[in-house]
């Protein structure tokens, strides 16, 4: 069983999983829409990466660097990687997933039957927002100009504090992460991109292709960089039909058993 602070839904049961990392300062219950909706007979269940700094774990310091967060949620997701598992991340959320893949496949543990990524460029061609040199109203103003600070947050000051502190620390995190040259991984990658989103260059996305030497695909979705339910379970949807190209039906049907 996975440490029960590090996934929701928990995981109590082995069984095919779909690992999400959500994007900067966001908690696990930002897609509580896609852990709520079932998942197929063969298909993955979805569980979101609990980070410290947001939601039920606002009082923990969140992480400002890319390699003890990874190590950390490793070591408490072990148990998860022991069956079939994907891993999906958008935004910061996709810079979290690549690096644990990375971390698995340096570890030599098992790896993800896939790699899925959206609002996001490749790392190497990433542009740091150096957000260590923003004044809280610069980092309210640069999340508000991009969709990314609700209206309901700006006008609650203590929660909008809160929200500040957490994506403030997760850009910082995305901001020092540097991904070692020339170790692709053996994983496929799907990258999607949002036809509205004005800040992740399209060409930069399709840079996700370098970093794998199995399949890419570069998938293209309505949507801006924060997506509406429906237009992230325009993702969900494709990634669940991923996964029943990838994974073979006896490999899916013994997972299926396992968990019945």
């Amino acid at each position: 069983m996975s440490d029960v602070r590090w996934l929701h839904p928990p995981q109590h049961e082995p069984g095919p999983a779909l690992i999400c990392f959500p994007v900067a300062g966001a908690p696990y219950s930002s897609l509580r829409s896609w852990y709520l909706t079932p998942a197929p007979p063969t298909g993955p269940s979805v569980h979101v990466v609990s980070l410290p700094g947001r939601g039920r774990r606002v009082r923990e310091p969140a992480y400002t660097s890319m390699k003890p967060l990874i190590d950390d949620v490793a070591e408490a997701l072990a148990p998860v990687f022991d069956q079939p598992f994907a891993l999906y991340g958008h935004s910061m959320g996709a810079l979290c997933a690549h690096a644990l893949a990375v971390h698995l496949h340096r570890a030599g543990k098992c790896r993800p039957v896939q790699l899925f990524v959206s609002g996001q460029v490749a790392p190497h061609v990433r542009t740091p927002l150096r957000v260590e040199s923003m004044n809280d109203a610069a980092l309210a103003q640069f999340l508000t100009v991009h969709d990314m600070l609700p209206a309901a947050v700006r006008a609650e000051p203590d929660l909008a504090a809160l929200v500040l502190t957490a994506i403030r620390a997760d850009l910082r995190v995305c901001d020092t992460y540097t991904p070692v040259p020339g170790e692709p991984l053996d994983v496929p990658i799907t990258a999607f991109t949002s036809r509205g989103d004005t800040l992740t260059d399209p060409a930069g996305v399709a840079m996700w292709r370098s970093h794998t030497t199995a399949a890419f695909t570069n998938e293209h979705i309505e949507g801006s960089h924060i997506l509406t339910d429906d237009e992230a379970h325009v993702i969900l949807d494709r990634i669940r039909a991923a996964w029943r190209a990838r994974v073979p039906a006896r490999a899916r049907r013994s997972a299926a058993e396992v968990t019945a």
